[in-house]
């Protein structure tokens, strides 16, 4: 039996599980979770695959119209994922080629009759479905995010381009810090394990980009470079700034997440299942760390989700907290901002260089707010009120 291509096989997971509406929003999930059945010893091309199902490409390609313009829209797809998100041209090349095949398209514009229906009609749904999250319908912003956008649907838009697509968290009761799954690897300062209630808010279903910052601040401090690199080499200092200006950029209350809503978010919020790392048992699935990371930084959400579809919450950079640093109580609290006074803020989820241990969900750090290294990044909040 003779070994099938990446794009054969994406195309058989496409036309054996729905067709081409795996590609709408709300299956996307379900998607991921079937590249990474398919694909389970290639954890590059797994990784790849689902970064472009993350950045809608076969969306863009959805969109394209039968008038032939589909070669022009495969060149710009491939040119946004090499020279934007820092793709290897040779991969993006491939990554792109896989989804065209996937879906009937060419480089020639030419695609089936059955393949032009199909298009069509996601299509359409497509651009109704853009134009609902536009309206701003509370309660599929609660459901799925409190904003959508991605560069693939070219809304016109008010939203401030460093603004972050962000993700509801429904308020909720959880045990915080060395609860039994996080295992030996805990150590005092995450101890004791406490109950925390915390109200709803929202948080960032990614770590912000150094495109975001260079939007609001004008530059760029980062060791590693790449527009979808998380940013880093920013101190607890430098993001209050961050924040002051894109506020009043935009008119709204983004904030750092405090550690309490950091660590509920990480472990999935009311549909947590438990897990060690943010979305698995198994770190590499979920986290760029040592082992895995090459000694750098990865374009956000290139990693699986966690529950409640946020990404890179273990590894990749460390993120900044609100809170000051301090021991944490046996006392069960509701919505804690972390001490009143200390000379310490906390940072959360472990690093690109950072051991397996130290992505875990309760493992915490902290440094001067002035402090600042590679490894070191941050995601916004905001309160639900």
């Amino acid at each position: 039996m003779c070994k099938m291509t990446t794009q054969e096989i994406l195309k058989k997971i496409i036309d054996d599980h729905g067709g081409f509406a795996l590609f709408a929003e709300e299956n996307k999930s379900r998607l991921s979770g079937m590249i990474g059945d398919f694909f389970p010893y290639d954890p590059k091309m797994r990784r790849i695959l689902r970064f472009a199902v993350n950045e809608n490409v076969a969306c863009r390609l959805l969109k394209v119209k039968d008038s032939g313009d589909a070669p022009l829209e495969i060149k710009k797809l491939k040119f946004y994922l090499h020279d934007e998100c820092g793709l290897d041209e040779s991969i993006a090349s491939q990554v792109v080629d896989c989804f065209a095949f996937a879906l009937g398209l060419s480089n020639d514009g030419s695609n089936s009759q059955t393949a032009k229906h199909e298009l069509s009609t996601l299509r359409d749904r497509a651009i109704r479905l853009d134009t609902t999250s536009e309206q701003g319908n509370e309660n599929d912003a609660k459901e799925n995010s409190a904003y959508r956008e991605s560069p693939f649907f070219e809304r016109k838009t008010d939203r401030h381009p460093a603004e972050p697509e962000m993700v509801f968290v429904q308020g909720g009761t959880f045990m915080m810090g060395a609860t039994p799954e996080q295992s030996d690897d805990c150590f005092n300062k995450e101890k004791p394990a406490h109950q925390v209630r915390v109200s709803d808010f929202y948080i960032g279903k990614y770590e912000v980009t150094q495109e975001q910052w260079k939007a609001v601040m004008g530059n760029n401090p980062s060791a590693f470079k790449g527009e979808k690199l998380p940013v880093e080499s920013i101190s607890w200092n430098d993001v209050q700034v961050f924040i002051q200006k894109l506020n009043t950029l935009t008119g709204k209350l983004y904030r750092l997440p405090t550690e309490a809503e950091w660590e509920f978010a990480a472990r999935g919020g009311n549909k947590s299942k438990g897990y060690k790392y943010s979305g698995s048992n198994n770190v590499g699935d979920v986290a760029w760390y040592g082992d895995n990371s090459g000694n750098k930084t990865h374009p956000v959400g290139m990693k699986s989700p966690n529950e409640l579809d946020i990404y890179d919450m273990s590894g990749n950079v460390w993120e900044w907290c609100s809170d000051r640093y301090g021991k944490y109580s046996s006392n069960a609290e509701t919505n804690p901002q972390g001490p009143k006074s200390g000379s310490y803020r906390v940072f959360r989820g472990g690093s690109w260089g950072s051991s397996a241990g130290s992505t875990r969900v309760s493992s915490r750090g902290s440094i001067w707010p002035g402090g600042y290294n590679d490894s070191l990044g941050f995601r916004l909040a905001f309160s639900s009120k």
